[in-house]
C-alpha cells in the first residue's frame, strides 16, 4: 500500500465516528476533572491574555481558581484579575491536590502541557495536570468557536468535505500536518502537530521562488513583518508590493518602515490603509494595535473595505498573502477573477476557524483548478498554519 493510500485510511478511521457518541464523548470529558476541581481547587498555569480568557469562563460556572502559577519570575508575587501568581515550587507545594490547568497556547511556546506536567512532579508527583480543551468542549457557549478549536462533531459532520480536500495536497509532509490537524481537533491531541520548519513564513524555499516580476499583495500586512521578510529575499528585485493594513496603531508602523527604505524601493512599494474583502464598504473592526485585530460586529472603529478585482483591476497580481484574523473567505470571493486571469501564488493561512483548514484550499481550487497545494506549519500548536497554492508554472520540480 502507498503511503497516500495507507494516510486515506488513517484519516478515513478517524472520521468514523458516529456523531452522537462524539457529542455525548466531548460533553462529558471534563466532567470527572471538573469534579475534582469544585472540591480540592484550580491553578491556572499562565496568566496572560489566554488565562485571563479562561478565568473569566470559570467564574461564570461558579469556579474560582486557587491562583495563578507561572514560569514568569518577574510577576511571583504579583495579583492578576484578584489572583495572586506563584511560582510554580510555591504553587505545587502548597496545593498538590488541586487541578493544574495549562493555559498557555501560543505561537512560541505551544501547549506545553508535558513541560508543565514534569516541572510540577518535580515538586510533587501526585499533582494532577490538565489541558484547557475539554473544558471548552462542555463550555462551548463560554468559549468557542477559539481559532482552530470548536466541538469536534462539527468535524465530524464535515467528513466527506474534509476527504474532498486532504486528496489535493501534494506531497507527505503536507497529508501528515493535515491528518494532525483533524486528529487535534477530534481528541485534544497537539503532540502529533508538525513542528514548525526553518523556513520563513510566506516564503518556503523548497517549493518556489520570488522572482524579479513579483507583483506581491499583501493583505494583513500589520507593521510590515512580511514585507521585511520579503525585502531580505529580494533587495530592490521586484515590480510592486502592495501592504493593506486596516488597525490605525499598525498602519502607522507600516508607513513609517515604508518611508524608511531608500527611494529605488520606496517607490514600488504602495502601503494602503484597507481591510481586504469580498467588495467595496464601511465595516466595524476591532482595533487594539496587536496581531489578532479584525473585523467584528462589536468592532470599536469602522474600517474601508476593498477588494483585490476592483482595487488593483488590471495589475498583473503574481503572488497574494493572506493573514486577515478569519476574513479570508471574503478575500479570496473578492479576488475571484484575478485569480482566474493571472494564476497568482495564493498564501492562505487557515488556522482562524476550525475549518478553514479543508474549505479554503477547495475554495481556491474551485476558481482555478490547476494549481498544486501544500501545508506547513509556520508556528507551534495549530497557530500559523499556511495553505499555499502553487501554479505548475511556479512550482520548482521536485
Amino acid at each position: 500500500m502507498n503511503t497516500m493510500a495507507r494516510d486515506i485510511d488513517v484519516l478515513e478511521e478517524l472520521l468514523d465516528e458516529d456523531i452522537s457518541a462524539v457529542r455525548e464523548r466531548a460533553s462529558t470529558a471534563f466532567d470527572v476533572t471538573e469534579q475534582k476541581i469544585r472540591t480540592d481547587g484550580i491553578i491556572l498555569f499562565g496568566c496572560g491574555l489566554f488565562g485571563r480568557k479562561i478565568l473569566k469562563g470559570l467564574r461564570t460556572i461558579g469556579i474560582e481558581p486557587l491562583g495563578f502559577s507561572d514560569n514568569n519570575q518577574k510577576i511571583w508575587g504579583d495579583v492578576v484579575e484578584g489572583l495572586n501568581v506563584f511560582s510554580p515550587e510555591e504553587a505545587g507545594t502548597k496545593y498538590p491536590k488541586a487541578v493544574y490547568m495549562v493555559t498557555i497556547w501560543s505561537d512560541m511556546i505551544g501547549h506545553p502541557v508535558a513541560d508543565v506536567e514534569q516541572k510540577l512532579h518535580s515538586y510533587n508527583q501526585g499533582i494532577e495536570v490538565t489541558s484547557f480543551f475539554h473544558l471548552f468542549w462542555k463550555y462551548p457557549d463560554l468559549y468557542l468557536p477559539y481559532f482552530s478549536i470548536d466541538t469536534p462533531e462539527k468535524t465530524i459532520a464535515d467528513a466527506d468535505a474534509i476527504l474532498d480536500c486532504f486528496s489535493m495536497f501534494e506531497d507527505e509532509l503536507s497529508r501528515k500536518e493535515f491528518i494532525a490537524q483533524i486528529r487535534w481537533r477530534l481528541w485534544a491531541d497537539h503532540k502529533g502537530l508538525t513542528p514548525p520548519g526553518p523556513e520563513t513564513q510566506y516564503f518556503p524555499d523548497d517549493l518556489f521562488r520570488i522572482n524579479a516580476d513579483e507583483v506581491f499583495v499583501d493583505c494583513g500586512a500589520f507593521d510590515g513583518d512580511t514585507l521585511k521578510n520579503f525585502l531580505k529575499k529580494q533587495d530592490d528585485v521586484f515590480t510592486r508590493y502592495y501592504a493593506f493594513e486596516p488597525d490605525p496603531a499598525n498602519f502607522e508602523k507600516l508607513k513609517a518602515f515604508a518611508a524608511s527604505l531608500p527611494n529605488n524601493i520606496r517607490d514600488k512599494i504602495f502601503v494602503e490603509q484597507y481591510a481586504v474583502s469580498d467588495t467595496a464598504k464601511v465595516l466595524n473592526f476591532s482595533s487594539d494595535g496587536s496581531l489578532q485585530s479584525a473585523i467584528s460586529a462589536n468592532g470599536n472603529i469602522s474600517v474601508k473595505c476593498v477588494s483585490i478585482d476592483e482595487h488593483l483591476g488590471e495589475e498583473g497580481v503574481t503572488y497574494i498573502k493572506m493573514d486577515v484574523e478569519g476574513a479570508e473567505p471574503y478575500v479570496i470571493a473578492g479576488a475571484v477573477n484575478t485569480i482566474k486571469k493571472y494564476q497568482p501564488i495564493m498564501a492562505v493561512s487557515v488556522y482562524h476557524l476550525y475549518n478553514h483548514l479543508w474549505l479554503l484550499p477547495v475554495a481556491v481550487r474551485e476558481i482555478f483548478g490547476d494549481y498544486r497545494f501544500f501545508l506547513r506549519p509556520h508556528c507551534k500548536a495549530s497557530w500559523d498554519l499556511v495553505c499555499y497554492a502553487i501554479p505548475q508554472s511556479r512550482l520548482l520540480k521536485k
